[in-house]
């Protein structure tokens, strides 16, 4: 027998058992949907994570203060008993860190909430101050309107999106002035509106010259920053240059390994630990869908063996005539892979548009796109026929040992 006989064979028994077959697919469509979509929506996550990475300029590294914990040895002398307190970084580590080999940049920014209030009305807003040159060394996001503030410009802020449009009863536009801890300030610029999970982070904050920012938030004579951020070249090892920092620091804070009173947190590590979340979410949810599939087979199996019983004569009469015990597994295995193949489709397409349409229904949640390409397609195909083949293996097996004879005599 020929493979299209087969098909044949698989197609007379899907139009005399329509219901049925629909039925048996309900497990395999709800499974691949669910496979697909959440392989879409998790893959998109990551791509969305690894783009903002990459806006950073490639390699990057942050210091913030940490906590210190009790009973902090000093440095070189005997234990003291210490009380908790909260680390500090100021502008002398930043000039310290300039010698690491590897930097090509390094700069520190100052950040802090503070009651902005926009005609009358009062918000509580996280405020940036940061110099010219670290936004344009980290450009996470662009503006939607107007411009960066220069290094000599006080009193000039940019906003974000959600700022201006979302937060006060009336939309700030440019050249509108906000009270900032009692200080006007110029709207000058307007971030657009973040796509990504870290540039989203600007659509709730205003962004200020460092210099205001001290002003506002620091005594008087003070150097403190509240993190440094660096950028690395390519060409050198982060990990190393992360050893060179937590060195260098370890000396200027007077601290030993283990006690530091800072945190360091590089490119690779963020890219290794959404890697590690990304990884965690997909196995269980996958985990999930995998059992929905698990049941769609079994009905796959179920139907299968009804339909090996009802066909018990015409596999006899298919036998008498010549056909092999391959022939009649061919022709069961064909036909539920046929039903894993269109069941997958079918669920393919309700996961295609499950993974667009979500997040338009939810855009504050979904603040990325869904990862639609073909290597996810025919992954998703593939395995539904993988499913159906697997699932037709043992009622195959059970027609092609029947015995011809009695096949011919059953009523």
């Amino acid at each position: 027998m020929q493979f299209f006989h087969y098909l044949d064979f698989a197609k007379n028994s899907f139009s005399h058992r329509k219901l049925r077959s629909l039925l048996t697919m309900i497990g395999i469509i709800i499974g691949i949907a669910t496979v697909f979509s959440l392989l879409s929506i998790g893959q998109g996550f990551e791509k969305a994570i690894n783009d903002d990475l990459e806006s950073f300029g490639g390699n990057f590294i942050y210091v913030f203060p940490s906590q210190v914990e009790n009973s902090n040895p000093s440095f070189g002398g005997a234990p003291e008993n210490l009380a908790s307190s909260q680390g500090i970084l100021n502008k002398n580590d930043v000039s310290i860190l300039k010698s690491v080999r590897g930097i090509d940049f390094i700069d520190a920014y100052i950040s802090d909430r503070a009651s902005v209030i926009f005609k009358g009305k009062s918000f509580n807003v996280e405020i940036i101050g940061s110099t010219v040159n670290l936004i344009r060394e980290f450009p996470l996001i662009n503006l939607e309107k107007g411009r960066i503030f220069s290094s000599s410009e006080s009193k000039v802020i940019i906003i974000g999106n959600s700022v201006a449009n979302n937060f006060f009863d009336k939309k700030i536009n440019l050249g509108d002035i906000l009270i900032i801890e009692n200080e006007n300030f110029r709207v000058i610029g307007i971030w657009e509106k973040g796509s990504g999970s870290v540039s989203g982070i600007f659509d709730q904050s205003i962004t200020m010259n460092r210099r205001d920012a001290e002003r506002i938030f620091l005594e008087p004579g003070s150097n403190e920053v509240s993190a440094i951020a660096a950028k690395i070249s390519k060409s050198a090892d982060i990990d190393r240059v992360t050893e060179d920092i937590n060195n260098k620091l370890r000396i200027s804070h007077k601290v030993i390994k283990g006690k530091e009173d800072f945190t360091i947190v590089s490119s690779k590590t963020v890219a290794e630990e959404v890697g590690k979340i990304s990884a965690g979410i997909n196995l269980f949810l996958g985990f999930i869908s995998f059992i929905s599939l698990i049941v769609g087979g079994i009905g796959i199996i179920n139907t299968m063996f009804t339909s090996v019983i009802e066909r018990t004569k015409q596999i006899g009469i298919l036998k008498s005539l010549g056909a092999t015990k391959k022939d009649i597994m061919n022709i069961f295995l064909i036909e539920s892979s046929m039903i894993g193949f269109i069941g997958g489709f079918i669920g393919l397409i309700i996961g295609i548009i499950f993974a667009i349409t979500l997040p338009l229904i939810s855009p504050e949640s979904f603040q990325f796109k869904p990862v639609i390409n073909i290597q996810l397609i025919v992954f998703s195909l593939g395995f539904s026929v993988l499913i159906g083949t697997f699932s037709g293996l043992l009622p195959a097996r059970r027609a092609a040992n029947m015995n011809p004879v009695k096949s011919l005599r059953y009523e």
